[in-house]
C-alpha cells in the first residue's frame, strides 16, 4: 500500500526519515494521499520497509508538526486537510501537473480551448457550491459565458 509508493534507499546520503518524509508529502502533494485518508501506522510502515519503527515514527511527527497529518488517537494517522497547509510552491506545482492532465484529455477528445475553459469554469462553480463556498446561486449559463 504505502510502502510501495515510498522508496528508500539505505545508500542515499539522504537519511531515511527524511526520505519517508518526503515520500508521504509528495503523495499528498499529488493527491495521491487525500485528506481523511488512514495511513499506515508507524509499526506496519517499518515492517513493510523493513527498517526501524523509530526512523518512521521520527518522519511522521515531522508530518504531523507540519500539519500533513494529524494523529488521531482512537483512527490512526490520517492526512490533514492540506489546502492549508501546502506552500504556494507545492500548490503551482500541483496545478501545474493537474492542468497538463487536463490539456492532455481536451487534447485528445479534440475539444476547442474555449469549451475547455468554460467546462473547467462549470466544474469549479459546482464545486464551490457543494462545499458552500458561494453564498449565492449563479445561474451556469451566466457563468459560461464570461
Amino acid at each position: 500500500m504505502l510502502a510501495h509508493k515510498i522508496k528508500v534507499d539505505p545508500t542515499n546520503e539522504k537519511p531515511l526519515w527524511q526520505q519517508i518524509e518526503e515520500g508521504v508529502r509528495n503523495l499528498i502533494t499529488a493527491g495521491i494521499l487525500a485528506p481523511g485518508n488512514l495511513i499506515l501506522s508507524v509499526k506496519e510502515l517499518a515492517q513493510e520497509l523493513k527498517i526501524n519503527p523509530t526512523i518512521v515514527a521520527k518522519a511522521y511527527q515531522r508530518l504531523v508538526e507540519s500539519g500533513l497529518l494529524i494523529n488521531n488517537r482512537w483512527e490512526g494517522m490520517l492526512v490533514a486537510n492540506t489546502q492549508r497547509y501546502l506552500t504556494t510552491r507545492e500548490q503551482q506545482y500541483l496545478l501545474q501537473q493537474e492542468a497538463l492532465r487536463y490539456a492532455l484529455v481536451v487534447n485528445d477528445l479534440g475539444v476547442n480551448k474555449e469549451d475547455a475553459i468554460t467546462q473547467l469554469k462549470l466544474a469549479l462553480h459546482t464545486l464551490r457550491f457543494k462545499n458552500g463556498k458561494l453564498r449565492f446561486a449563479v445561474k451556469l449559463t451566466q457563468l459560461a459565458s464570461k
